[in-house]
């Protein structure tokens, strides 16, 4: 009877990334000309090499289109979201529900903003389900021994439970936290939560930058224009060659 040896089981890894964290931090760090990147490779980069990553999975929720801004910013997240699965990156979306505001003198909700004069109307959205989302998947994925090692970028302490929850249940399971530009202070609850921690800045978001065209079977993916110009304005400066 011949003895069959079998070949050691790869290490796996998941990345979950917390969209509009890392948006928003970019945005306040002024990094906007590195909107336009690679998720996966960037997962890449901050995962060892040693590991396979799996899944990378980009927790969003779409724009609501209720004035002409929106709309823009709409069609770019659009397209970028186009450009995400194009990279083997898994979007799952949460929502964006309207903020109820409250009269000082009657106490009466009402959700939108609108100017007496223009009829513009400046409503404001609060993004909604990300954090169990994230939560919800960390914890089940490690259930079902689906990762190694997982990578969480996000600066949102309300994801410390999950993490302390994985790393109780789950001891085996490497977990670590990449703080999105400019957010050491404020994930610093979470990143000492973790096994792990490190902090994104410009150097590493560069390296992970999409191609301006994304050219796919039946169509192409450009970046937006807007974006396009962020980075034209960055190389104008010296910032990105």
């Amino acid at each position: 009877m011949n003895d069959v040896t079998e070949a050691p089981q790869r290490k796996r890894a998941y990345a979950y990334i917390d969209g509009f964290n890392l948006y928003c931090a970019m945005k306040e760090a002024d990094l906007r000309d590195c909107y336009w990147s690679n998720y996966r490779t960037l997962a890449r980069e901050l995962i060892p090499a040693e590991y396979d990553v799996i899944s990378v999975k980009w927790f969003t929720a779409r724009i609501r289109q209720t004035n002409p801004q929106q709309q823009d910013r709409a069609q770019r997240q659009n397209v970028f979201i186009r450009a995400c699965e194009a990279s083997d990156v898994s979007p799952i979306y949460g929502i964006h529900k309207p903020r109820d505001h409250y009269c000082p003198l009657c106490k009466s909700a009402y959700a939108n903003l609108r100017c007496p004069l223009c009829g513009g109307n400046y409503a404001k959205n609060d993004e909604k389900r990300t954090d169990v989302n994230i939560a919800c998947n960390l914890i089940a994925d490690a259930h079902n021994d689906a990762y190694n090692y997982a990578l969480l970028i996000t600066a949102d302490d309300d994801a410390t439970p999950a993490v302390l929850t994985v790393k109780e249940l789950f001891p085996n399971k490497f977990i670590r936290v990449a703080l999105p530009p400019g957010r050491a202070y404020a994930g610093s609850k979470l990143a000492t939560s973790a096994h792990d921690h490190r902090l994104i800045e410009r150097p590493l978001l560069l390296k992970c930058a999409l191609p301006p065209s994304i050219k796919l079977q039946f169509h192409t993916i450009t970046i937006p224009p807007k974006w396009a110009n962020y980075i034209s304005d960055a190389r104008a400066k010296g910032l990105r060659t």
